[in-house]
This record gives C-alpha cells, structure tokens and sequence, in this order.
C-alpha cells in the first residue's frame, strides 16, 4: 500500500495500479485498496475499469454517492467520446447503460454523436425520452436537428408541445428547422419570425429588470439587440 501511493503521489498511475493488483491477487479486495486503484485507473484513463471499480466500492458503501455519480458520468463521458466514430458501438453503449446511471449531461453527447452519424431514429427515441422525463431547451434544440425520412411525425410531435410551451423561443426554432427541412416553406418562416420575435421580447425584459437595479450600462447591449431583431 506504501508503495502503491508512493508511485500515486507521483502521477505515476500505470505503476500505482501495477502495484495495487498484485496486492490484490495476494489478499484479495479491499476496501483499503479498491479506492487507490480507482484513483490510479483514472489516472490511466482506464474508463471501464474506473467503471466496474466505482460501481464495486458504491455497494459495499466505500464511496460517498454523490462522488460515485460524478466519477461514474465522467467515465461515461470519455467512453462514448472514445465510441464516437462508431455509431453501432454507441448504440450498444446505449443499450448496456443502467437507466440509473444516465443523465441529461450524457444524454446529451450521446445524441449529438447519433446525430452526426444519421442514427437520427435512434436520437429522436433517446431525446423524446428524456423530454418526457423533464423539458429541457438544450433537447429542444437537439430535436430541430433530426433528420430522415419521419419529418412530418416529428413535426406534429413538437406542435403538440408547443400547446404546452407556447412561448418557448428553441421549440419555436426547432420547429422552423425541421418545417425547413420538409420544405414547408410558409410554416418555417412562421416559426422562425416567432422564435425571433420571443428572443426579443426576453432581451428587452432583461434589459428593462437591469435599468431598474441601476445597471444601464448593462441593459444598452440588451436594447440594442433587441432593436435589431424583428417586432
């Protein structure tokens, strides 16, 4: 153990874990070792291994829960950055993930990388998942991203939320987005003025709340902006 957070103190991780699983095969895990090691998989940029190490200590309560959700996502991140290229490895990433351990801040490049691969099916079942669990801008604006074949399904889904969040500026977008994308020249046009026309409705409400606190010299890029912008 001395020697394992020797080779730690000194970000010499590959040694550190060397040291540490051959203690390991001597003695067996412990607790007293398993939070070293996960410190030096992550120093090796060793994602699975960090996985199945935290996912270990967490049941036998030897890392607090909140750091074991924030040591789990990031392995999560680096392994779908790592998948990237390979849209049928993300989808099956996809499908081995504990719904427990996903998350909007997953979620996210998960969609993005199904997107730019054309897994625009994929994607549309990912966000409309997570849109139902809690609204989200950032899915909203994910959503006026999909392509294929389904636009006009798509379309009418999105209408239908806009029931819900009529003044929403990125569903309004979204919506102009995809109406482009079918050719729905006078729908788009529709929607995209209205997205504009809420943008500008908010910058002058902020500039408004920042002349009232006395902070002008704030609220005047927010005016000018907002004039700029159609009525």
């Amino acid at each position: 153990m001395l020697e394992a957070e020797t080779h730690l103190d000194g970000r010499n991780f590959e040694a550190a874990a060397k040291t540490l699983q051959r203690l390991q095969a001597q003695s067996g895990r412990h607790i007293a070792a398993l939070r070293p090691e996960l410190r030096a998989q992550q120093g090796c940029a060793n994602w699975p291994e960090v996985l199945r190490l935290v996912r270990l200590l967490e049941k036998r309560d030897g890392v607090a829960p909140q750091l074991a959700q924030e040591i789990r996502l990031k392995a999560h991140q680096e392994n779908v950055r790592h998948l990237r290229g390979d849209p049928g490895q993300l989808l099956e990433y996809l499908r081995q993930l504990p719904a427990r351990e996903n998350s909007p801040r997953l979620a996210i490049p998960l969609a993005e990388a199904l997107i730019e691969h054309g897994a625009h099916d994929q994607a549309q079942r990912l966000i409309e998942g997570q849109l139902s669990v809690q609204w989200d801008p950032a899915w909203i604006s994910l959503y006026g991203q999909l392509r294929g074949h389904d636009l006009i399904a798509r379309i009418a889904r999105a209408e239908a939320w806009l029931l819900e969040h009529p003044r929403d500026p990125r569903l309004l977008h979204a919506l102009g987005r995809l109406c482009l994308s079918q050719g729905l020249w006078g729908k788009a046009q529709g929607y995209l003025e209205a997205s504009l026309a809420e943008q500008r409705e908010a910058r002058l409400e902020l500039a408004r709340l920042l002349e009232q606190t006395e902070r002008s010299g704030e609220a005047l890029p927010h005016y000018r902006a907002a004039a700029e912008q159609p009525a």
